[in-house]
């Protein structure tokens, strides 16, 4: 007979992830948990298997959170069980666990824009992690025509069995709320004027007061759902056109009221986007999703044209930037 370990077993108990916990971590959550082997010392078991439930997912949501600032490699991994849609917008993203047992959002290839969406979500993600930004955990996420067959909705069928193959999922943040500008906290001006940077740079039209696509978890702003940015790509024939884009757009930003010093963010971000740092995020886009696109041979020269874009409207930063305070001089 195979026996988990102890720690494994005791992490399962209180329904938390093992493999976000690290040796010490096991320790702190077995120390919490053996008082439900001794003497009741005055406690039920359910208030002690509650102390130790909590106690182990601040110790597993630290421990996510630490392994998403250090920007580890994308991983592939396989989904394993379909949990829930989440009916937000079109697209109809879903909650999935999968293969190392950790909960995902899960971006599908057949909705909304297809895959540009997800390409668009990658690199965005990726390079904004690059730039120090908070981004959650991305992942290329196999889905098998299984998953979901006993999903009720026809709907949510037919878009699981369109997209069999590699997807893109995002680390399903527990607790997380959405950033509310008339709520508060209020993000410091070096963040707000990072963020306003950012996305007047991958022309995000997605960050807005209605959809602010930003999510407060532990202190931190993470940044969401980018698949309505690098809108160029639907239309490669007139891409050039924008690379010195103003992005009138910037005006409805979320958080342009704090960002005071926009040029100021693009120094700092511009020196960590290098030419080098873009390619390597390239590299990580699937091939299945860059091939076939009218205009390119192959992947490798759909690559060099998000790359080429990117630099070209890094090097014309000056007109986004501007634009940038113009639109908030007009509202504040």
């Amino acid at each position: 007979m195979i026996v988990a370990p102890v720690w494994l077993v005791k992490a399962r108990d209180v329904g938390v992830d093992a493999a976000y916990l690290d040796a010490p971590a096991r320790g702190q959550l077995r120390t919490s948990k053996n008082a439900l082997h001794g003497p009741a010392r005055g406690y039920s078991k359910a208030a002690v298997m509650q102390s130790a439930r909590s106690a182990g997912r601040a110790l597993q949501d630290e421990a996510r959170r630490s392994a998403l600032l250090s920007s580890p490699a994308m991983r592939t991994l396989r989904a394993t069980r379909y949990v829930t849609p989440l009916r937000e917008g079109g697209s109809l993203p879903a909650i999935v666990e999968a293969e190392d047992d950790g909960l995902y959002v899960l971006k599908f290839r057949a909705a909304g824009h297809g895959v540009k969406a997800l390409i668009a979500e990658l690199l965005c993600g990726e390079l904004a992690r690059v730039a120090g930004l908070n981004v959650p955990e991305l992942v290329q996420l196999d889905v098998d025509a299984a998953l979901g067959r006993n999903e009720p909705d026809p709907e949510i069928r037919d878009l699981l069995r369109a997209s069999t193959g590699l997807n893109l999922g995002l680390d399903y943040l527990p607790g997380s709320l959405s950033f509310d500008p008339a709520v508060g906290p209020s993000p410091s001006s070096g963040e707000a004027s990072a963020i306003v940077w950012w996305d007047a740079w991958i022309t995000n039209v997605d960050r807005t007061a209605k959809n602010p696509n930003l999510l407060w978890w532990h202190h931190r702003l993470w940044l969401i759902d980018h698949g309505s940015a690098l809108y160029f790509h639907h239309a490669w024939a007139d891409a050039g056109r924008q690379v010195g884009s103003p992005f009138e757009a910037i005006v409805q930003h979320v958080v342009l009221p704090w960002a005071d010093d926009v040029p100021g963010a693009g120094d700092r971000l511009a020196r960590l986007l290098t030419p080098a740092a873009v390619r390597d995020v390239l590299e990580q886009v699937p091939d299945d999703w860059l091939a076939g696109e009218p205009g390119f041979a192959s992947p490798a020269e759909h690559r060099e044209a998000y790359a080429r874009h990117l630099q070209q409207r890094l090097a014309r930063r000056e007109v986004f930037e501007q634009e940038a305070a113009r639109a908030r001089a007009s509202l504040v």
